[in-house]
């Protein structure tokens, strides 16, 4: 599995493994998405050690969650709740903390040794630390405008070259709040950007995008 975040200014294509319980593809197969992405995202930001399973506080993996892939808490939360609820995800509550651990046989054991009062949160050394970097920007695509192609991956190694990394990241999101989840809308915003000015929203500016929408609508009409 694939992923990184990494602390330098921009993009890295650099991949990283996380680490996922065996059987993970196959005990996800009755899953939606947003469940099986908020999994992948727990095994990746938890701490995981040799004597102990994977494990964060609840508050950390939502916050984390939310902020790269643009979820609301409402939503986030009941889709939480259902993995919790078919135990994919261990629940425990220690003095002002919850804590979520993995659902796998050695964290329904520890899950155990919690209850019975044998182990307990503030006796371990398990820095509570979330990787807070920039996400690359095959996740970004893949999070916000659909399946990564490799023809795509060429386009998107070559536009982070080509555009800030913070131009790219605004533009996604004004491309989701237009509804228009489509590179080349993406790519028509930046080159706007890079030829008239960031801070120059002019009327032209506005009517180049909005004359793009129409086109991108238009193409998808026909294709439905």
């Amino acid at each position: 599995m694939s992923g990184h975040l990494s602390k330098q200014i921009g993009f890295n294509t650099d991949p990283y493994e996380v680490t996922l319980p065996r059987d993970f593809v196959s005990a996800c197969a009755g899953l939606d998405s947003e469940s099986i992405l908020l999994l992948i995202h727990f095994f990746s930001t938890a701490t995981q050690t040799p004597n102990l399973p994977a494990h964060i506080r609840q508050q950390d993996l939502l916050n984390s969650f939310s902020k790269w892939h643009g979820v609301n808490n409402e939503s986030l939360q009941e889709t939480l709740n259902a993995l919790i609820e078919s135990h994919f995800l261990l629940q425990w509550q220690e003095k002002e903390s919850v804590y979520l651990i993995a659902g796998t046989p050695e964290g329904r054991f520890f899950l155990q040794e919690l209850k019975m009062g044998e182990k307990d949160f503030s006796q371990l050394d398990m820095p509570m630390t979330l990787n807070d970097d920039r996400p690359n920007i095959f996740k970004l695509y893949e999070t916000h405008i659909g399946i990564l192609t490799p023809m795509m991956a060429e386009q998107l190694k070559q536009d982070e070259i080509d555009f800030p990394a913070n131009w790219i990241e605004d533009a996604i999101e004004e491309a989701v709040q237009r509804n228009a989840r489509n590179w080349k809308y993406v790519r028509a915003i930046l080159l706007a950007w890079k030829d008239r000015g960031r801070d120059k929203q002019n009327e032209r500016h506005q009517s180049d995008i909005d004359a793009f929408r129409k086109l991108t609508r238009e193409q998808s009409e026909q294709q439905n």
